[in-house]
C-alpha cells in the first residue's frame, strides 16, 4: 500500500474511503476479527487490501495479507478536542460511525446459536475495551494513514434490525492510567544483614542496619518521585525507617537510624524532623537534625543499590540516643514519625562520588542541574511509557517563550506529596493520581498543552507538548475562503467567551506548601497557596469596563523555582491569558484542512473575519462529507489601537492576514 496521504494535492480529487479492523468475543467466548469499510457510495460493495500495518498491530502479530473489507460503514466521524483554555490536555478522541447488518453471514449452528450471526454478536457479545482500529484511505492512489489504534468505548448501541452505532476511542493512554509510584514492602524477610557485617569503628556495615523492622502504619505505601531542589517551605516529606544498628563506638546508647527517602537514586535530604518516642505527650515533641558533611553524626544521604539489605534508592542514617526506655522506636506505640526537605535526583544520573569499598554510593547536595528542568521532567514523566512524539520535546524546548519574558522552567514537586494511602494500613493500597492528572497539572503551571497527532515516523498517534500563541505569534496556517468546505457561503461562526472564561479581577492559586515540621507538630503545617492578585488595568480603564469580573486559576502539585517564581509567572502569563478577550471561531473547512492538529495556530484571510491569530482547540471530522470543523481561541492582538479590518479604510494597503500581523507586532 501507499504513502502518507498528501492532502494539500489530492483535495481537489480526493475518493476517501476508511477502513476498520475490530476484535471482538461472540457470547460463546470466540474471538473473532471484523474487517468493514465505508462509505458505500464510495467502495459499493466492499474492498480487497491488505491490512495497513501499524505498530500496535505489528506487535501483536497480525499480518499484512490481504483482507476482504466488506462495505458496512457509513456516518463516520472523529471528535478531538482540549477543550476552554481551563483545559491544559486534550480528552480521548472518540470515532463513531454506523454498521449495516445486513449481507452478513447468518448461516451455522453452535449449541442452538447462530454462530457468526452478526445480530446476535452485537446483542449479546462482549466489544467494550477490545482492540479497535481505523484507516483513511485514498482510494485512487493507495496512500493511506491511521486515524486511531485504540479500543471499542463501549459495546454496540442504538440497535436495530438494519444495523447499530459503534464508538471507538483512541489516546497515548487511558485518563486513568496511574501516575507510576512504587510500592514499600509489607515487611522485612526479604532483607538480611551482609555476612561481613562489623560494628567496628569505620566498617563499612555501619551503612547497612542489623535489625530491620517497618511501622505498621507505612507498611505498603506507595512512595511517589522526586523533583527539583527542596528549600524553605517547599520538598517536605515523610520518611519510611526499616532498620537500626549500633553506633560503630560500642557505645550501647546511640544507634543509627535507617530510613527510606525514594527509590529515585541519589536525591538528597537536607535537614530532618524527627518525634521523640519516649514523650507521653500529644502531640509527642519533635527534634531537628540538620545534614553536616563534617559531622557523620548527623543526617547522612546515601544509595542503597542492593535489594538484599533494604529498600533500593535514596536512602538516610542518622544517629538517635537510646538509653533505658528508647527515643525512636518507630515500631513501636506511639509509633514517632520523621520527615525530611528533600530534593530530587541530578537527571537521575550517580554521584561521582563512590566507595567502592563500602559498596555504595553517597548523595551529593550540590548538584547543578538536578531533576528540575521542565523539559527533563516531562521526558521522566512519561519514561515507562513510550507517548512523546518524534522530536516533540527537542522542538517544544526550542520555541520555548518563557525565558525572553524572563520566567524560568525549574519546577519543584513531591509527586505525590504524601505516603499514601494517609491513614494507612497493614496490607493498605492506594490508586496513585492518574498520568493524566499529573500531566495536566504540569502544563497547567506553564502555560502549554499537551495534544494527540499523528506522527508519520512511527505511523501511529503520540503526545505533543505544545506552547499556547501569544499575541506575537504567526500562524502555521494561514486561511483563505478556498480552505472551506463551501467558498461561496462560508460557514464561520464567531463566538465571544463561549466556555465562560473571561475575567478581569483574577485570584491566582498555586500548590499549597508545607511550613517547616515544628517542635509541636511533626506534620509540615499546610501553607497557603495564594500568589498573585492579577487585575487587568487595561480592560478597566481603556475599554471603561464598570465592572470587576471575578475569576481564579489554579496551578496544582508544581511549584515554580521559587515562590518569586510562582508569582512572576502568575502575573506575566496566566493572568494576562485570562484577562483578555475570549474570542473564538468556529469554521467547516474542505479535505485540504485534514492536515490540520490540534494545539496548531491559524489565522483567516476572510473579509468579516477577527484576523488573529489563534490555537486549534477542537477539531470534528466528518469522512463521509469530506470536511472538517475548525474551532480556534484566539490569542488578543487587538491592543488600544484595534485592528483595521480590509474595505474600513481606503487609504490603506489592500489587507492580508499576514502583514495586519506584521503591522500590528510593530505598533505595538
Amino acid at each position: 500500500m501507499g504513502n502518507v496521504i498528501d492532502w494539500a494535492t489530492r483535495s481537489r480529487t480526493l475518493r476517501l474511503a476508511y477502513l476498520f479492523r475490530g476484535e471482538y468475543h461472540d457470547a460463546g467466548e470466540v474471538l473473532r476479527e471484523v474487517y468493514w469499510c465505508g462509505p458505500r457510495t464510495r467502495t459499493g460493495s466492499g474492498l480487497t487490501l491488505p491490512v495497513p500495518i501499524a505498530p500496535s498491530l505489528a506487535s501483536r502479530g497480525i499480518s499484512p495479507e490481504p483482507k476482504v473489507w466488506e462495505a458496512r460503514l457509513s456516518d463516520c466521524t472523529y471528535d478531538v478536542g482540549l477543550g476552554g483554555l481551563a483545559a491544559e490536555m486534550m480528552v480521548l478522541g472518540d470515532c463513531t460511525f454506523n454498521v449495516t447488518i445486513q449481507g452478513g453471514p447468518e448461516e451455522g449452528d453452535k449449541d442452538g446459536d447462530e454462530e457468526g450471526s452478526l445480530l446476535l454478536d452485537c446483542t449479546t457479545g462482549r466489544w467494550r475495551n477490545k482492540h479497535a482500529t481505523l484507516w483513511l484511505y485514498d482510494l485512487d492512489t493507495g496512500d493511506h494513514q491511521i486515524v486511531m489504534a485504540g479500543f471499542f468505548d463501549r459495546n454496540p448501541t442504538s440497535i436495530t434490525a438494519s444495523g447499530f452505532e459503534i464508538t471507538i476511542a483512541s489516546g497515548p493512554f487511558q485518563a486513568a492510567r496511574p501516575f507510576h509510584t512504587q510500592r514499600f514492602p509489607n515487611g522485612v524477610n526479604d532483607w538480611r544483614t551482609p555476612a561481613d557485617w562489623s560494628q567496628a569503628t569505620g566498617s563499612a556495615s555501619t551503612w547497612y542496619p542489623n535489625e530491620f523492622a517497618i511501622s505498621p502504619f507505612l507498611r505498603g505505601r506507595q512512595v511517589g518521585k522526586i523533583y527539583g531542589t527542596g528549600y524553605a517551605d517547599m520538598g517536605w516529606r515523610e520518611l519510611i525507617p526499616y532498620g537500626r544498628t549500633p553506633e560503630p563506638s560500642g557505645s550501647s546508647n546511640h544507634y543509627f537510624v535507617y530510613c527510606h527517602v525514594s527509590f529515585q537514586r541519589n536525591c538528597f535530604v537536607h535537614s530532618i524532623w524527627h518525634e521523640n518516642g519516649k514523650s507521653t505527650e500529644s502531640p509527642l515533641e519533635a527534634i531537628e537534625h540538620i545534614h553536616s558533611w563534617s559531622d557523620l553524626d548527623t543526617p547522612q544521604t546515601f544509595d542503597q543499590p542492593n535489594p538484599l539489605n533494604g529498600p533500593t534508592g535514596t536512602c538516610l542514617r542518622f544517629k538517635v540516643a537510646d538509653v533505658t526506655s528508647t527515643e525512636f522506636r518507630w515500631w513501636q506505640a506511639p509509633y514517632p514519625r520523621i520527615f525530611a526537605m528533600v530534593s530530587g535526583p541530578d537527571n537521575g544520573q550517580l554521584s561521582d562520588l563512590v566507595d567502592d569499598v563500602w559498596r555504595l554510593e553517597w548523595a551529593n547536595p550540590y548538584m547543578n542541574d538536578r531533576l528540575g528542568g521542565l523539559f527533563a521532567v516531562l521526558q521522566d514523566v512519561v519514561s515507562n511509557i513510550d507517548l512523546w512524539g518524534t522530536n516533540a520535546l527537542a522542538d517544544f524546548e526550542a520555541q520555548n517563550p518563557l525565558t525572553a519574558i524572563g520566567l524560568h522552567t525549574a519546577v519543584q514537586a513531591l509527586v505525590p506529596d504524601k505516603l499514601q494511602p494517609e491513614g494507612g494500613s497493614d496490607f493498605a493500597y492506594m490508586r496513585p493520581p492518574s498520568m493524566r492528572g499529573v500531566l495536566q497539572d504540569l502544563a497547567g503551571a506553564f502555560g502549554f498543552d499537551i495534544v494527540q497527532r499523528f506522527d508519520p515516523a512511527v505511523d501511529n498517534w503520540r503526545l505533543w507538548p505544545v506552547w499556547r500563541p501569544r499575541n506575537v505569534d504567526k500562524p502555521l496556517h494561514l486561511c483563505g475562503p478556498e480552505h472551506l468546505a463551501n467558498s461561496r457561503r462560508p460557514d464561520v461562526v464567531q463566538s465571544d467567551d463561549p466556555d465562560g472564561f473571561y475575567a478581569n479581577t483574577i485570584e491566582i492559586t498555586g500548590p499549597d506548601r508545607n511550613a517547616p515540621p515544628a517542635a509541636d507538630n511533626i506534620e509540615p503545617p499546610q501553607a497557603g497557596g495564594v500568589v498573585a492578585s492579577y487585575l487587568n488595568g487595561y480592560e478597566l480603564a481603556y475599554s471603561k469596563e464598570v465592572l470587576n469580573v471575578h475569576g481564579d486559576r489554579k496551578f496544582n502539585r508544581w511549584n515554580h523555582f521559587n515562590a518569586a517564581g510562582n508569582t512572576g509567572y502568575a502575573n506575566q502569563y496566566l493572568g494576562p491569558e485570562q484577562a483578555q478577550p475570549q474570542r473564538s471561531i468556529r469554521a467547516v473547512h474542505g479535505v485540504r484542512s485534514f492536515e490540520m492538529q490540534l494545539g496548531e495556530t491559524l489565522a483567516y484571510d476572510i473579509r468579516g473575519v477577527n484576523p488573529a491569530t489563534g490555537q486549534i482547540r477542537h477539531l470534528h471530522f466528518n469522512y463521509d462529507n469530506q470536511t472538517v470543523e475548525v474551532k480556534t481561541n484566539l490569542a488578543d492582538h487587538t491592543g488600544p489601537r484595534g485592528h483595521r479590518v480590509r474595505g474600513q479604510d481606503e487609504s490603506m494597503p489592500e489587507y492580508t492576514a499576514e502583514t495586519a500581523l506584521e503591522k500590528d507586532i510593530m505598533e505595538k
